[in-house]
């Protein structure tokens, strides 16, 4: 749902009246005195566009009349009008983690570059622009706002048309996509260093020394210094952490996020992702819950060819889904953050029931138990009477959601144990035997039966046991095909040349 806009005009009429009254010779000023009553309402609601023509628009009046003023007011006049056109324009397309030239964000919005270049003149240089060539660029800069604002129709009509919301989503989704499959080809070539730098962004070492703040500098023959052009892993990692987190605050669909994620399976990554991205922890226990699920009750799905799990590519022994994505999984995660936010994570237990959800929560239950034994031993060592207070409430805090985590892992028991774990490694032999075409298997018995087998056996053994003789014939049939009513195999001997002489190697 769009949020509420605050503007400072009382009905849309009133803005089709502004536009008639800005393009038309004779109620320009009208126009101008209506923005002014609009700034005394709060200028804050007054949209950039409309300030901006009408800024224009008096430094064009000022131009016509002349009254009383010179030649070099005139100048300054269109100067700060077309220097504020230009930053209201371009800075709030300047989003991006370093900072984009003026002339691409320029271009980006449809504005020719030499405005760039005209509002660089008359911020830095001595002199100001010629007022001819001030004209010029007012008069360009009020088409391009009538171009793109006044007589822009496809605003209105994406803000009522639900068909083009859906199709900004889509885009969106698909912009999403594609950044992740980009991370996705860059993570091999930076798993190197992300194994041989861990403590990079293991910890926060921004406000640490590192190798990137002490870089020697080579001079080359001419002495200059050149610059270094390769960046340092710490810089690589920093820059691929900082990617990945702002694709997942702007993913669409987080658990479609886990779920590619989990695709292309990596633990390093997997644990750089659960210490650097918020809730991911959540969202991949909810994905893991879910998943395996679905492969335990959806094997008639599965043999019927629909979707085969993640779970079936990387994990068909219960031992390591257990140690790789449970276990290792929550050592990763600081059980405060689980204690204070309990509820959210209740929910994920109670959404897909299963043995996984009792293996899981006793394992949450050791990490707050050593967090609860760990806080006492502390408290017991530090004097601070506010300290001592807020420990302890916290202390009381993590008993509380030991007992309801216990309450849950009881009502599981009741109903899930552990002959769910054959049930699962089963599950995936049973995929294979059932998605084998009946068809395969009949061919299978009728071609491969044991009197073939020593049939094969018996013939291997003669043929290796008789010398081989030149004047043979090389070419014999196979008379074990013949039986079986199949098409004669011709089998082709070795025979010993006639005329050979050894010569040295690389000699013709």
């Amino acid at each position: 749902m769009p949020h509420a806009i605050i503007v400072p005009w009382a009905d849309p009429k009133e803005l089709d009246d502004l536009k008639v009254w800005f393009y038309s010779k004779n109620q320009r000023e009208k126009a101008i005195a209506k923005v002014k009553s609009y700034q005394s309402r709060g200028s804050q609601f007054l949209p950039h566009v409309i300030d901006s023509t009408s800024q224009l628009t008096s430094a064009v009046l000022l131009d016509e009349t002349n009254n009383k003023v010179g030649m070099n007011a005139i100048r300054m006049t269109y100067t700060m009008a077309l220097i504020r056109f230009v930053n209201g324009i371009l800075d709030p397309n300047q989003q991006a983690q370093y900072a984009i030239p003026l002339h691409r964000l320029a271009q980006n919005v449809g504005l020719s570059s030499w405005f760039v270049e005209l509002r660089h003149w008359g911020t830095h240089e001595r002199e100001l622009p010629s007022i001819e060539m001030l004209r010029i660029t007012a008069k360009e800069a009020l088409t391009w706002l009538w171009d793109h604002y006044w007589n822009d129709s496809t605003l209105e009509e994406l803000s009522s048309d639900e068909d083009n919301e859906e199709n900004v989503e889509e885009e969106t989704a698909s912009e999403a996509a594609k950044d992740f499959k980009k991370l996705q080809l860059i993570w091999p070539g930076l798993y190197y260093d992300f194994m041989h730098n861990k403590s990079v962004w293991q910890n926060d070492t921004s406000s640490l020394i590192s190798s990137n703040n002490f870089v020697v500098t080579e001079k080359d023959t001419n002495h200059k210094i050149s610059k270094q052009k390769q960046k340092s892993p710490e810089e690589k990692i920093k820059n691929y952490v900082e990617e990945w987190i702002t694709l997942w605050r702007t993913y669409p669909d987080r658990e479609q996020f886990v779920s590619q994620v989990m695709d292309m399976y990596n633990s390093v990554l997997l644990h750089m992702l659960m210490l650097k991205l918020p809730d991911f922890e959540m969202h991949y226990f909810r994905w893991l819950l879910k998943e395996y699920k679905m492969q335990l009750v959806g094997n008639e799905e599965i043999s019927k060819g629909g979707r085969d799990t993640i779970l079936s590519r990387h994990f068909k022994e219960w031992s390591e889904l257990e140690r790789q994505l449970v276990k290792r999984i929550l050592n990763y995660v600081n059980p405060r953050t689980i204690t204070s936010r309990w509820n959210q994570w209740n929910d994920i237990f109670t959404v897909n029931p299963s043995y996984l959800n009792i293996v899981v929560l006793k394992t949450i239950l050791k990490l707050i138990d050593d967090s609860i034994s760990g806080s006492r031993n502390n408290s017991n060592n530090n004097n601070n009477g506010w300290r001592k207070k807020k420990k302890k409430k916290q202390i009381i805090n993590e008993q509380e959601t030991l007992t309801t985590i216990k309450k849950l892992i009881k009502d599981l028991e009741s109903v899930y144990d552990k002959s769910e774990v054959r049930k699962y490694e089963q599950s995936f032999i049973k995929t294979v035997k059932d998605t084998e075409p009946a068809e395969n298997l009949q061919d299978k018995k009728r071609t491969r039966t044991t009197d073939d087998i020593f049939s094969d056996l018996a013939n291997l053994k003669k043929r290796l046991t008789k010398p081989i003789d030149s004047a043979t014939t090389t070419v014999k049939v196979d008379n074990n095909a013949v039986s079986r009513g199949e098409a004669p195999t011709k089998i082709f001997l070795w025979e010993e040349p006639e005329t050979w002489q050894p010569k040295p190697f690389g000699i013709l």
